[in-house]
């Protein structure tokens, strides 16, 4: 990864605090996770340890949910997360733990060897859905709660 893939993406993280600090928490939300794709290079990220790698998709979910917890959270509390449709999310990460268990045999392909999966991938495929998958709907829906709302976030869209 370049310096200037690097620079991009440290200076995204402040663009959207600053984001979250400035406007009201459906537009900052809508704001960084589209502008976040649009801008931010693409197939290229941190690649840290047990987390999944953090790209234009990851990097501004993972940040405007912690920003939601820390400058909105009776918004996060009102919208009681964990007890509606959030149970797809569960029900993914318990269909990756099914595939997990039921590969662990090693391919082999010519000169190519692909190794069996191993249990700790259930951790890192489990951690890779929920940032990019499970954030970003868990924050719209945290975010957008009336057609006002939806309008907005829209609006940032077009």
């Amino acid at each position: 990864m370049t310096m200037m893939v690097q620079l991009a993406l440290l200076v995204s993280i402040p663009l959207i605090v600053m984001l979250f600090l400035t406007q009201k928490p459906h537009v900052a939300a809508g704001a960084a996770s589209i502008f976040g794709i649009l801008l931010l290079p693409a197939a290229r990220g941190f690649d840290l340890p047990l987390l999944p790698v953090l790209d234009q998709s990851a990097l501004p979910s993972l940040v405007s949910a912690i920003m939601l917890c820390a400058v909105a959270w009776p918004l996060v509390a009102r919208a009681k997360v964990g007890q509606g449709p959030e149970i797809c999310i569960v029900l993914v990460i318990l269909g990756a733990m099914v595939t997990n268990i039921t590969n662990g045999d090693t391919q082999v392909f010519g000169s190519r060897v692909i190794s069996a999966m191993q249990p700790t991938d259930i951790i890192n495929d489990s951690l890779a859905f929920i940032v990019k998958w499970g954030l970003p709907f868990v924050v719209g829906r945290v975010v957008t709660r009336s057609a006002e709302d939806l309008r907005d976030v829209l609006m940032i869209l077009v």
